[in-house]
This record gives structure tokens, sequence and C-alpha cells, in this order.
């Protein structure tokens, strides 16, 4: 059948048969726990397995996630110093944690006897992000570059999660007079 063909008697099944179901997708955001079938390439659909709005590539044969990234602040323009707990952070919204970001105004020379270590914490749930902690050791800071530590486990946060910082020196590491940490948060849309 063709548009020429409709008339007002199939038109009403045009609407309700074809039409209607479609509008229901749309207004769901195509939601499901799979990309929606027939997916077109750069096609928005909400995940509801994982929470998050992604879509289709253009080669559509895959998805990108969608979603807003937050930098929180822990420490501005402040020295690194071995501390049991640097910061209580609460956040204020749901989502992801990608990385603790830290950029440093000197480059460390670390060995095994001499470095800084962190542990974050997700005080709310009981839970440590990174296993084992993040450290120095052979892994040393460049003056002026960032570097990013990816949580190893339980990086799903919830709102007013309190995530706590905690930084401590082994022996005596490099002195940071001046460093920002921050840490990278994928929003969880509706969250």
């Amino acid at each position: 059948m063709t548009w020429q063909d409709i008339d007002n008697t199939h038109l009403g099944d045009v609407v309700y048969n074809r039409i209607g179901p479609n509008l229901d997708l749309l207004r769901q955001g195509f939601a499901g726990t799979s990309p929606p079938a027939n997916a077109l390439a750069y096609q928005l659909w909400y995940d509801t397995a994982n929470q998050v709005w992604k879509q289709r590539n253009a080669a559509n044969d895959g998805d990108v996630e969608v979603s807003a990234r937050a930098v929180l602040p822990i420490l501005l323009n402040g020295a690194l110093v071995d501390l049991d707990i640097l910061r209580t952070v609460p956040v204020p919204f749901g989502g992801e944690i990608v990385g603790l970001n830290i950029v440093t105004d000197v480059t460390t020379s670390s060995d095994a006897s001499n470095y800084w270590e962190f542990r974050l914490q997700n005080e709310t749930q009981g839970v440590e992000l990174f296993s084992p902690n993040y450290d120095t050791n052979g892994d040393d800071f460049v003056a002026d570059a960032i570097k990013t530590w990816a949580p190893t486990q339980f990086s799903s946060i919830n709102p007013n999660d309190i995530l706590k910082l905690h930084i401590s020196a082994t022996g005596t590491p490099t002195a940071v007079p001046s460093c920002a940490i921050g840490l990278d948060v994928r929003q969880r849309l509706g969250a």
C-alpha cells in the first residue's frame, strides 16, 4: 500500500497499528536492556540495565554512552601532605567514577621505600575503589601533566554518597608543594 492508496478507511488502521506503536517507543525513549530492533545510526536509546542513555555509532555496529561528566574538586592548589583523610566529598548525583585526576607542579622520583599512596573509599557503601591502592612507586608524577587512576572496583556512586580520599607517605617521597586533585565522574542522567 502506498500513501496514494490510503483512504479514510485505511487511515485509522495505518495510524493506530503502524504509527502508534512507534510513537510509544519514541515516548519511552526506546528503553530496554539492549539496543532497539532495527536501530539506525545515531539513534538514541535508554539502557535500562545500566541506567544510561546510549547512542548508536555512525557505523551502527555499537553504542556510545551519552552522559554528563563532571570533575568534583578535592584539592585545588594545595601541597601534597601525609594525611590520613585529605578530604570528604559528598557526591551531588549518581554515576560512575571514571578516575582520580592529579596534577602536580613537580616531577616525583619514587622507589619501594619512598612513595605517596592513595586510597579512595565510598564511606556510604563501605567499599574501597582501588584494590590494591595506587601509589607513586614506579608510577611517578610528571610536572604539569595529568595522572588519572581509574577505580578497579565499586565505581558506581549514588546521590549523597560520601567519598573519602586518604593520602599517606611511605618513607620520604618527593615533596609536592602544589597540586590539584579531582574526581572525574560520569553522571547518570536522571540520577
